[in-house]
């Protein structure tokens, strides 16, 4: 029987999130093929996603199609052979599902705060990311009052769905220079966790250098991955390796200054 056809965006967290359930699953059970996002969806893609040009999709051993990226989570973990990944005890799966209906909140404001260009709006956006995080450091110390580093004993279904999210805040360090307070009781527990997920193999599929290298654009206010005016290539783009590309500027948000194709390593 054919393989599921996982289609995604290499920096897209939503679709990392899926990605991450299929590699604790075992990757080999899944097809994931990768999409440049700056360029059209081939046609392919579109007659597949009726039109949408969104990740994560999924396209079902026999044909049918699926989106969501937290929908996916739960059916790849269902679906495809080996351990189940969600907690077996109905309680700790209740648990599971109250983390899951933060996950896309972080998401969301990490990357408002992120493309936000309105200096007079930044403390309100960083107050809704730390009133997040004092959220969740809540929730763990209620229910893992143990403190092992995950909200169970192990990196989880929870884990998989925020472990992008924390990821993305590495691009808030670098041009918001964000960090999170040094306050035990308020972050001491959410700052472990946020750590332990970064770091571990399943959350593997990109570093702090690429998502860095590839959120310039967006930290300037571009919408997706769009070509800014002025320019020839986004940043989010595959014709040059970030890996041999400069660091961007950090200090141009809040500014008129726009970096180059050249400055950013796109073109000779």
């Amino acid at each position: 029987m054919a393989k599921p056809t996982l289609y995604v965006f290499p920096t897209c967290p939503y679709a990392q999130r899926v990605s991450v359930i299929a590699k604790l699953k075992g990757s080999d059970l899944l097809n994931i093929v990768d999409i440049d996002p700056s360029k059209p969806r081939s046609a392919e893609f579109l007659k597949k996603s009726g039109g949408s040009t969104a990740v994560p999709l999924l396209e079902t051993s026999d044909g049918r199609i699926l989106r969501e990226s937290l929908v996916l989570m739960t059916y790849l973990d269902e679906a495809l052979p080996g351990p189940t990944i969600r907690r077996a005890d109905p309680y700790e799966h209740a648990i599971e599902r109250i983390f899951l209906t933060r996950a896309d909140a972080l998401f969301s404001a990490s990357y408002v705060f992120l493309n936000n260009q309105k200096a007079e709006a930044r403390q309100a956006l960083l107050d809704k990311i730390l009133s997040i995080l004092e959220d969740l450091n809540k929730l763990l110390l209620e229910h893992n009052p143990l403190g092992t580093t995950f909200l169970f004993d192990k990196f989880g279904l929870v884990e998989a769905a925020f472990a992008p999210g924390f990821q993305r805040l590495w691009y808030l360090e670098y041009f918001e220079n964000f960090s999170i307070p040094n306050d035990t009781a308020k972050y001491g527990r959410v700052s472990a966790w946020i750590k332990a997920c970064r770091a571990h193999p399943a959350a593997n599929q990109v570093n702090e250098e690429q998502i860095v290298k590839t959120s310039y654009d967006l930290a300037m206010g571009s919408i997706g991955s769009t070509v800014p005016p002025g320019r020839t290539r986004s940043v989010a783009g595959w014709e040059t390796d970030w890996r041999q590309r400069p660091y961007p500027p950090k200090d141009h948000k809040y500014t008129d200054k726009r970096a180059t194709d050249k400055e950013l390593g796109l073109v000779d």
